[in-house]
């Protein structure tokens, strides 16, 4: 499975956690396990995937915070981040700006609490950001390149 570019595991009634072992998938492009029922915390061995285009965990019951250091690792290819729909918890981290090639970023119907990041703004590609139903405050000032 090492060769493996997408993995679409959506609507299985999946349970359990999403395991470290993940991070084997070296070629992963696509992550999709959307409308499972995962719980537990988002492993940050996801996010040393260097090939990831996508990664969708919608509609499941993932806790805890995001990794703040999720954009800290070479994620030149990340493309969509849709965390949407789960339980996840604390303040968005403030290092999404090192993901420059997001298009998607959508973390609606979750708990997330405090300041929207201003690094949001500077996500120059993002065509579809979904930050609702949260307990955020703040604003997004997109930096517009001349």
């Amino acid at each position: 499975m090492s060769m493996l570019e997408t993995l679409g595991l959506a609507g299985n009634h999946l349970q359990g956690n999403i395991r470290e072992k993940i991070v084997k998938l070296s070629n992963l492009k696509i992550l999709e396990i959307q409308s499972n029922h995962l719980v537990s915390a988002i492993p940050l061995a996801i996010f040393n995937i260097f090939s990831l285009q996508e990664i969708a965990l919608t509609y499941n019951s993932l806790s805890s915070d995001i990794p703040s250091s999720m954009c800290n690792h070479d994620l030149s290819e990340l493309r969509g981040i849709r965390l949407s729909s789960n339980q996840l918890t604390g303040p968005i981290p403030s290092n999404l700006n090192k993901c420059g090639e997001l298009q998607t970023l959508s973390l609606s119907f979750n708990k997330f609490t405090g300041g929207i990041p201003r690094s949001i703004g500077s996500l120059t590609k993002l065509t579809m950001l979904s930050l609702a139903t949260n307990s955020l405050s703040g604003t997004v000032t997109f930096s517009i390149p001349i």
